[in-house]
């Protein structure tokens, strides 16, 4: 597997060419069809490739808003949550794409110190880490530690990692100090759990691209005997509102039975875009999540989850649900 599929247009084939030698030299492994071995169906290297890729990253230009390929590449990669876009050209994005930040890397020269490169490094970060994480300054390459990354996914959750291994280590020393080799011995492999925090994932089930006021299915996973609350940040008023539970301003305490579950939500109507949908998660005795059903932006929805995971030990995951007529 591939840490990179790069997908993009045979016109723009040296630029690329010196984009994938830029990426691999900071430590990933990149693959794209110049990669392709003689015998190798075409369409069966792609897909597979697509699929096992940790990361999408499409380069739009002027040839590759008319590609079908570049755009059904990069629709997998959206539904998948693994889409990192860059702009070589100046064009104007096919929906659903035009809301979704993209690098600029036009009129870059392959200098792996430009700002804008190292951004774009940033952003593949949020999905995979290089073999080798390095800095470049003045066109040379160095070990260095990788940046902690910002905003309610990647740092947030890089952040709620570092305070469960906190609790673990802070267990292990009151073990240590008040039992005996015999005590610690009993206890210290569930204690060693306690390094990683709880998995909670949320994914979309689809078979095709949803249209406005249809229903699709989200599956969440969360660790029984927590609690769990659902929202949905809208693609075009940029308003979050609580979808689980239904009513009230409670949470869903989950059991053996309700830890892993398909949802079924209407998409919102008139929507044409990107919709967000964000799980918030909190273990047993915890049972409070944020105060209000609805918030008017996601700037105000996310500062309330960063309230929320200072008083408690919370968890997010989100997904990203591809809305269009």
């Amino acid at each position: 597997m591939h840490d990179i599929f790069i997908s993009y247009s045979r016109t723009d084939k040296p630029w690329v060419d010196k984009l994938a030698t830029a990426l691999e030299a900071t430590g990933y492994s990149v693959w794209w069809d110049d990669d392709l071995l003689p015998g190798q169906s075409f369409e069966d290297a792609i897909k597979s490739h697509l699929d096992n890729a940790c990361c999408i990253v499409t380069i739009w230009s002027e040839a590759s808003i008319n590609s079908l390929w570049v755009r059904e590449e990069s629709s997998q990669a959206l539904q998948r949550k693994v889409l990192v876009p860059v702009m070589f050209q100046p064009v104007t994005l096919p929906m659903p794409f035009g809301r979704i930040h993209t690098a600029d890397l036009q009129n870059w020269d392959g200098d792996t110190s430009d700002p804008r490169f190292q951004q774009l490094l940033q952003a593949i970060q949020q999905h995979v880490s290089p073999a080798k994480p390095v800095s470049v300054e003045e066109g040379k390459t160095s070990l260095a530690p990788l940046p902690d990354k910002g905003g309610a996914g990647g740092g947030f959750l890089h952040r709620l990692s570092h305070h469960w291994k906190s609790l673990s280590a802070a267990a292990l020393l009151i073990v240590a100090v008040a039992g005996a080799y015999n005590d610690i011995k009993g206890v210290i492999v569930d204690l060693l759990s306690l390094s990683q925090p709880p998995e909670i994932t949320l994914s979309l089930k689809s078979d095709g691209h949803i249209k406005p006021g249809e229903y699709f299915t989200l599956l969440y996973t969360a660790p029984a005997g927590g609690y769990l609350s659902l929202w949905n940040i809208d693609y075009i008023s940029d308003a979050v509102e609580m979808k689980l539970p239904v009513r009230g301003m409670g949470t869903i305490h989950l059991n053996a039975e309700t830890a892993s579950q398909p949802v079924k939500i209407p998409a919102t109507p008139g929507s044409n875009g990107v919709d967000k949908y964000v799980l918030l998660w909190t273990p047993e005795g915890e049972p409070e999540h944020l105060p209000h059903r609805r918030y008017g932006s996601s700037t105000e929805f996310r500062t309330a989850v960063e309230a929320l995971h200072t008083r408690s030990h919370a968890l997010i995951t989100e997904v990203e649900v591809p809305i269009f007529p």
